[in-house]
């Protein structure tokens, strides 16, 4: 037999009243109205230069192998392979750096990319000479 003493309430109540809504807009409104200390601005603006100048660089070799090429004479299948060589060496550091940006202090790490991008900026212009005579 069926049960027909079982009566279904109309449910009028909201199920999200349960929420508590002060606790809620209290911790968005902590949470805008944080600022940035001003001792972070100095790394802020060092950080977006690096930023900047790891852009400009990504870009500066596909602008600057086309002088480059007629100068020294590269055919089409150099300057792609150092297009590509560009490109590799992003992909094998990406791992390598994720590693060590867990290891090593941060700003360590910072001063030694930026040292060994500038050197090696530095000494693109000497292997291009290198290539061309032969070595």
């Amino acid at each position: 037999s069926i049960n027909t003493d079982t009566t279904i309430t109309d449910v009028d109540e909201d199920p999200l009243a349960s929420i508590n809504t002060d606790t809620t807009t209290q911790s968005l409104q902590a949470t805008s109205e944080q600022t940035i200390p001003p001792e972070f601005y100095p790394i802020l603006a060092l950080c977006f230069c690096v930023t900047l100048l790891s852009a400009l660089d990504r870009v500066a070799m596909s602008i600057a192998i086309l002088p480059i090429s007629s100068e020294f004479g590269y055919s089409e299948t150099i300057k792609g392979q150092i297009s590509s060589a560009v490109s590799y060496g992003y992909g094998a550091a990406i791992l390598p750096i994720g590693l060590a940006v867990s290891v090593v202090s941060s700003r360590l790490l910072m001063i030694i990319g930026v040292c060994l991008w500038s050197l090696a900026t530095l000494g693109t212009p000497i292997m291009a000479e290198l290539s061309s005579n032969g070595y």
